[in-house]
C-alpha cells in the first residue's frame, strides 16, 4: 500500500502493576480513538453494511478459492475498504 513505513511504537519500561494498567489503558484509548477515526468517512449505512456481508462474503461463501461467489457485493465491499483506505492513510502525513 502506499501508506509509507511506520516504525513500531515503543513500550515505556514498565515498574509496577498500576503503571502497567496505565499504559494499556492509554493503548486501548488509542486505538479506540484510531477506529473512530477510520470509520468517520463511512455512513451509518456502510458501516452496517460491512458488519453483515464482510466475513459471509470473503469467507463463508468462498467455495470456489480464486474469486468471490458474490461478486457485485465483494466489489461494493471493496470499494468501501478503498473509501476506508483513502481517507484514513492516504489524505494525511506520515507520522
Amino acid at each position: 500500500m502506499d501508506a509509507g513505513h511506520r516504525e513500531p511504537q515503543k513500550l515505556p519500561e514498565v515498574n509496577s502493576p498500576e503503571q502497567a494498567l496505565d499504559i494499556l489503558k492509554q493503548a486501548l484509548v488509542r486505538a479506540q480513538t484510531a477506529y473512530a477515526a477510520a470509520i468517520a468517512p463511512l455512513s451509518q449505512s456502510e458501516i452496517s453494511q460491512l458488519r453483515q456481508q464482510l466475513y459471509p462474503v470473503l469467507t463463508e461463501q468462498g467455495s470456489i478459492g480464486h474469486t468471490l461467489w458474490n461478486r457485485p457485493t465483494g466489489r461494493y465491499l471493496c470499494d468501501l475498504w478503498k473509501k476506508w483506505i483513502v481517507m484514513h492513510y492516504l489524505t494525511r502525513p506520515t507520522p
